[in-house]
């Protein structure tokens, strides 16, 4: 069938095959519920229409036999279509398209095909896309697929309940190979539904405009790693999201605008990085792993816990801001802050309200010899305790927890030692090594 637009009728029997060229598309201009049972060969991209006018608005349409070929297939949904793929498919990969409503479940395993998978909306005012169902516990979609969302759920702009429906259903399990959320479009979204978990191997990435993502709470999201890009204002909310690297993820949160998870987060620690800031504001956070800040401000929520995170780096250029609570550092959270000396020297910074420093061990670790007069390491409104517990500084320097009368702790050099600009100091030991090969001669 080479570049025609014809019904797709006839001996409709799975022994039947039908060849699609390059740009070809099928339209089921039907009313009624229909079930494709031929076998469909793709030879080119090509074109599924599930409807056309107001022929076969909310009908299903079922495809009970594989498409096969290694070529992109395009499904186009319609008015209130629910799409069912039945079959292992070898296509290399699913765009599925909306001129309105639509939901496409994916049935068994390997339904949608062996590449990456798009859900789209329509470019209406109103953006009505669709949902996507995950309803087989084999891999319906390919481990290292990436899974695009850009719809905003089946009912578009329509209220089920308080939002509108979720973008993908989880009734099984579902694993990818990556995760990229564009412009979802509404101020609120049901992200994930139904009672089991969508796992990310890699990355999960969150492309503006901002929303707030609900997850549902019998359903969860597990990653590798996260990325929130483009406007500020990001909110994932409800139930679990865990942090996972074994599937190869790296996890960085990368909060390059600002951004909130008030879900509870579990799993490993995570790395953040990016300019803006992350919020956890959830009490009930079990994330074990380390917690480090390398770029940007990580910040706690007025109810925000890091208490079972294993320790902390703040790094050069990061912020752990606790302002929004009381915050009383862990003997069993060993708190690393890194300092480097070049140019006008900075070091990684806690922001506090009250801070309790009874039971903290600090350690403060310099990327390179110091030189600075002093570095402040934190400020605070309230201290409770006069030092760490423990505390490890660098050669020549004490700590000074109230240094200026100015609530802030900061890494001070003593007055008894000076330590000496790197050249000196090089000139220094130059000058030794020569007293003593002259000491060495005269003997």
């Amino acid at each position: 069938m080479a570049n025609n637009v014809v019904n797709a009728f006839g001996d409709n029997v799975n022994t039947r095959t039908i060849t699609m060229e390059s740009g070809s598309l099928i339209i089921m201009r039907v009313a009624a519920n229909y079930t494709f049972n031929q076998n469909i060969t793709l030879l080119g991209p090509a074109t599924l229409f599930m409807t056309e006018s107001t022929n076969g608005h909310n009908r299903i349409r079922t495809f009970a036999s594989p498409i096969s070929g290694a070529f992109a297939l395009t499904l186009r949904g319609g008015n209130g279509n629910t799409v069912n793929l039945n079959a292992a498919n070898s296509f290399s990969s699913l765009n599925m398209t909306a001129d309105d409503r639509y939901r496409l479940f994916l049935n068994v395993a390997g339904a949608a095909g062996t590449g990456d998978v798009t859900m789209g909306r329509r470019a209406a005012a109103d953006a009505r896309g669709g949902s996507l169902v995950i309803n087989s516990a084999g891999d319906t979609i390919a481990d290292t697929a990436t899974l695009t969302l850009n719809n905003i759920g089946y009912e578009g702009t329509t209220n089920d309940g308080a939002v509108p429906r979720a973008m993908v259903v989880m009734n099984e399990n579902e694993t990818v190979g990556a995760l990229v959320v564009n412009g979802p479009g509404a101020a609120t979204l049901r992200f994930l539904s139904g009672d089991s978990t969508l796992k990310v191997n890699g990355t999960a990435t969150f492309n503006g405009p901002s929303a707030n993502m609900q997850i549902s709470n019998t359903a969860a999201l597990t990653v590798g790693g996260l990325t929130f890009n483009n406007n500020a204002g990001w909110n994932i909310t409800d139930n679990t999201v865990t942090i996972d690297t074994s599937g190869g993820g790296s996890g960085i949160i990368a909060a390059n605008v600002d951004a909130t998870i008030a879900s509870k987060l579990a799993g490993e620690g995570f790395t953040k990085t990016g300019a803006g800031t992350l919020v956890l504001s959830n009490s009930a956070n079990t994330y074990s792993g380390a917690t480090n800040i390398l770029g940007g401000t990580l910040a706690l929520g007025a109810l925000g816990s890091i208490s079972s995170s294993s320790s902390v780096l703040i790094g050069v250029g990061g912020e752990f801001d606790t302002t929004a609570l009381s915050f009383t550092m862990l003997g069993s959270q060993p708190f690393t802050w890194n300092i480097d000396p070049t140019g006008a020297g900075s070091a990684g910074l806690l922001d506090a309200s009250i801070l309790n420093i009874t039971s903290g061990n600090a350690t403060f670790n310099a990327l390179a010899p110091l030189d600075d007069a002093f570095y402040i390491v934190a400020n605070y409104t309230s201290l409770i305790g006069l030092s760490f517990a423990s505390s490890l500084t660098p050669t020549g320097y004490v700590l000074d927890y109230n240094f200026n009368n100015l609530n802030q702790i900061a890494l001070v050099q003593r007055a008894d030692i000076a330590v000496p600009e790197p050249a000196t100091a090089t000139l220094g030991l130059l000058g030794l090594a020569g007293l003593m090969m002259c000491r060495r001669r005269m003997a």
